[in-house]
This record gives structure tokens, C-alpha cells and sequence, in this order.
């Protein structure tokens, strides 16, 4: 079994996606994909999730999100941040073509790799670079050219797995 898992690829969507308010709606206009992290990120992150999109020719369509109370680092055109717990729910508008790869942090898995408390992230975005050790830029490059859902999760886990803290010598 090769090291990155598919965990539950929704495409079709088999079973309703959560906290998608409109799963059945949404299907038929994007692809969903959740893969688990190597062992190494693991103990950080829950699972990666990509979302895919083809509107060409289509207006555009907001989709409208019930979030988990988790942090997101998120891979997007122009838009790559590191996206803290949000209350309440959010829209997205897309248009186009596009794809983004987004990382979902366990809970408290963040807190190593952060220089504040996880409080201040609630609602908020800060920039992802510190979790990256490169610019947003090129991370973004890495990560959204890669190709496949699993060439693009390895260009993420490389990244991450870069900017790891050194284990804890008092650590359990």
C-alpha cells in the first residue's frame, strides 16, 4: 500500500459529504477528495482535502459551508493562508475552472507550530509561510501544479514535513 491513502474520495460522492449544505447539488458541479497524512504528520494533521471545479461556461455558483472547528492550511491561486477556526457559516464563490488542496489540522496538532495561541486565530487568517519555510508563491506552484490528488498531496506533505519543530526532548 503505497503511503498516502485514499481515505474517502468523493467522486461520485457515495456517501454526503459533511458540512457541504447542499451535497447532492454540489456533486454533480465538483469533486471532493480526503486522503490521510503520512505517519510522519500524522500526529498534526487529520486528513488533506481537495476540491476541484469545472464552471466553464456556467455562471458562477456560491457554495455554502458549515465549518469544522479545526485550522485549515489551504492551497489556493493567490490566495494560499493558513485559515483559523470559524464560527458560524461561510460562502465560497466559484467560478471557472480551479482546484485547491487544503490541509486540516487536528485538533491542538497546530499549536506546535505556531508562535500564538490558537485563540487568536479564531476567525482570522495568517499567512502560511511560517508553516512552509518557502513563500506562498511557490508553494502554491508546487502544490497546485503537481498534477494528480496524490502527486499534489506528496508536494504538500514535502513542505510540511520541511518546517516540523524539532521533537520535544521532554516529550512522551
Amino acid at each position: 500500500m503505497s503511503r498516502l491513502e485514499k481515505r474517502d474520495t468523493h467522486a461520485p460522492v457515495t456517501a454526503d459529504p459533511k458540512g457541504i449544505v447542499d451535497p447532492l447539488g454540489t456533486q454533480r458541479r465538483i469533486r471532493l477528495g480526503r486522503y490521510l497524512p503520512s505517519a510522519t504528520l500524522a500526529p498534526f494533521v487529520e486528513h488533506y482535502w481537495i476540491v476541484a471545479w469545472d464552471l466553464s461556461g456556467q455562471l458562477p455558483e456560491v457554495q455554502r459551508v458549515l465549518p469544522y472547528p479545526n485550522a485549515n492550511l489551504v492551497f489556493e491561486r493567490g490566495q494560499t493562508a493558513l485559515f483559523g477556526v470559524v464560527r458560524g457559516v461561510f460562502d465560497r464563490k466559484l467560478e471557472g475552472t480551479g482546484h485547491v488542496l487544503g490541509v486540516r489540522y487536528r485538533v491542538g496538532g497546530l499549536r506546535p507550530l505556531l508562535d500564538e495561541p490558537m485563540s487568536a486565530l479564531t476567525d482570522a487568517t495568517r499567512p502560511a509561510r511560517p508553516l512552509l519555510r518557502c513563500d506562498e508563491a511557490r508553494a502554491e506552484a508546487l502544490v497546485l501544479d503537481a498534477g494528480s490528488d496524490e502527486a499534489m498531496v506528496s508536494a504538500a506533505e514535502s513542505l510540511l514535513c520541511g518546517a516540523l519543530p524539532a521533537p520535544d526532548p521532554h516529550g512522551g
